[in-house]
């Protein structure tokens, strides 16, 4: 189901380095095998998405929301839920999340941010937050990854660590809640 792919991007977001970041660099396929190009229409608004603290903020209120919603819905964990069909742009994907998950999608939605700027948040976000931790002197600039967002990482270097150690809690806390039967 579709749901699942969107909580495996949650998973990404709190903490894992997701798929986007391999996909950024052509170098990983889509769920749907359909190859990640540097001329991807939704690659190409990845990596051009400019990062705000109004936006972080947003996202992380959005995950936040999301991470209650899973926990109030237990059903959208089950085991075997991870495909998302042939959706294979963010628009499709969003048409099936609405279909499939309105509940979902509103939680996400619930911070102002929309479905398609929640992932690009969380698409840049995740290059930006690794380059800045693997840069160093003499090295060459991160491939695909504005500066701007590299700079705003380091710049909030410490609330972001800080967002994500709550994230992958709260994935933790829902890991546990399913091994414990809820």
């Amino acid at each position: 189901m579709f749901r699942s792919r969107i909580l495996l991007a949650v998973a990404g977001s709190l903490g894992l380095v997701a798929q986007v970041s391999l996909a950024q660099t052509g170098s990983q396929k889509s769920s749907s095998s359909r190859p990640l190009s540097r001329d991807d229409p939704d690659m190409q608004a990845m990596r051009n998405y400019k990062l705000s603290m109004d936006k972080l903020d947003r996202w992380a209120v959005s995950n936040r929301a999301v991470a209650v919603y899973i926990k109030a819905h237990p059903e959208v964990k089950k085991p075997g839920a991870t495909d998302i069909g042939d959706a294979k742009t963010f628009s499709e994907m969003e048409r099936r999340a609405r279909a499939e998950a309105p509940g979902y999608v509103k939680a996400l939605e619930s911070s102002g941010l929309s479905f398609r700027e929640w992932w690009l948040v969380m698409g840049s976000l995740m290059p930006a937050y690794v380059a800045a931790q693997y840069e160093r002197p003499g090295m060459p600039p991160a491939k695909d990854v504005l500066p701007e967002n590299i700079a705003f990482v380091k710049a909030n270097k410490q609330k972001i660590t800080d967002l994500f150690a709550e994230f992958q809690k709260m994935n933790v806390d829902a890991k546990s809640d399913k091994d414990d039967g809820n």
